[in-house]
């Protein structure tokens, strides 16, 4: 029989459990008494209905349908953004919201998202094609969609709703992705970011210090505004052990990282400033603007830690020492989006591999 009890951890919530009659038992929770027991009334209900041999889809059926997307989005709102510290990342979810009510509006129902028909796609499928036509590449729109799955999976581990919405399935594919790009830095290149005699010593030091970490623009920045927990300040810079405590993407609270010799003179000569780099994101990258006006290459803040990793690439050949030197775990990313196996470490490989053949047939 179905009932009711006060949740044991969330405060004034109120938990339903029921049997669905093809599911089995289920349980809801509900954020008053009045509400859980309009329910517990419904259940009973069907439970009558189970036991006397009646039928009970039309009901359930009704029940199922009426989650919708509006509704799902709208909670997840006040209940997980609200609490979120990061300012971008909050956009980007309420970017994603807006795209999925712009696609299927507040009351498509959640239960038959997956399978309803929209102008002759199905699903997901609609999704996907609406952002194909607002120009969204296949790698956004699988972000989006990633999103969603994240969104939609709270709302089914906390019993709102009862089916997955987003699966792998509605996904892109690997082969369906859109080849990444990004700048391969030449040699020559390289000396002129290091030497050219037009740019400045704060210039220099900052190229320095960026390109030697390989760390991400803002983890090293005094300010920033999007998440002022992860500022980098003269407390996170430990000169005594050669140590820099940063705030990683994706990862909360600071982690060590070394601090070579050349950018612990760097931050000596700074110690005059109330921070490290005491300013915002904006006047870094309009620092990096005017590196490239004076030395005639392109490229973005993020294309100095590109650069670390291609140097270590051409250094060593070891896509896991790259991954390592820019702090990241997966060596597909580092691969795939900082430094590809270049042309020095490949001629590397072939005369490796005409040194060992030598070998064999000289004996």
């Amino acid at each position: 029989m179905a009932t009711i009890q006060k949740h044991p951890q969330l405060h004034n919530r109120y938990r339903l459990q029921y049997k669905h009659p093809y599911r089995g038992w289920k349980q809801k929770v509900y954020q008053s008494l009045k509400e859980a027991e309009d329910q517990l009334a419904v259940w009973q209900y069907i439970e009558m209905l189970v036991r006397t041999g009646q039928k009970v889809d039309h009901l359930l059926e009704k029940i199922e349908k009426a989650v919708t997307v509006g509704e799902i989005l709208c909670k997840y709102e006040k209940s997980k953004l609200s609490l979120m510290t990061n300012k971008k990342s909050v956009m980007r979810y309420k970017n994603v919201i807006n795209n999925i009510l712009e696609v299927y509006g507040e009351d498509q129902p959640i239960k038959t998202l997956r399978t309803d028909t929209f102008k002759g796609y199905t699903g997901w499928s609609y999704f996907k094609h609406c952002m194909a036509q607002k120009g969204r590449v296949n790698r956004g729109v699988n972000s989006d969609l990633n999103m969603a799955k994240i969104i939609f999976n709270w709302a089914l581990e906390s019993d709102i709703i009862d089916n997955i919405v987003v699966k792998k399935v509605d996904m892109y594919t690997s082969e369906e992705m859109d080849e990444v790009t990004f700048k391969q830095w030449t040699v020559d290149e390289m000396r002129l970011l290091f030497t050219h005699p037009e740019l400045t010593e704060f210039q220099k030091d900052l190229i320095h210090v960026y390109t030697m970490l390989g760390v991400r623009a803002r983890e090293i920045l005094g300010k920033n505004t999007q998440c002022p927990h992860k500022s980098f300040l003269w407390e996170h810079v430990d000169f005594e052990n050669s140590l820099l405590y940063i705030s990683p993407k994706k990862v909360k609270g600071r982690r060590a990282v070394y601090m070579p010799q050349s950018v612990k003179i760097i931050f000596e000569k700074w110690r005059e400033y109330p921070m490290p780099l005491d300013f915002e994101y904006t006047t870094l990258r309009k620092h990096m603007v005017s590196i490239s006006r004076i030395t005639n290459i392109s490229f973005t803040c993020h294309d100095l830690r590109r650069l670390h990793a291609q140097i270590v690439e051409r250094q060593t050949g070891d896509m896991q020492k790259v991954a390592t030197s820019i702090g990241d775990k997966s060596i597909n990313i580092a691969s795939t989006h900082y430094a590809g196996v270049s042309l020095d470490t490949q001629r590397n490989i072939a005369n490796e591999y005409v040194n060992g053949l030598n070998l064999i047939l000289d004996h």
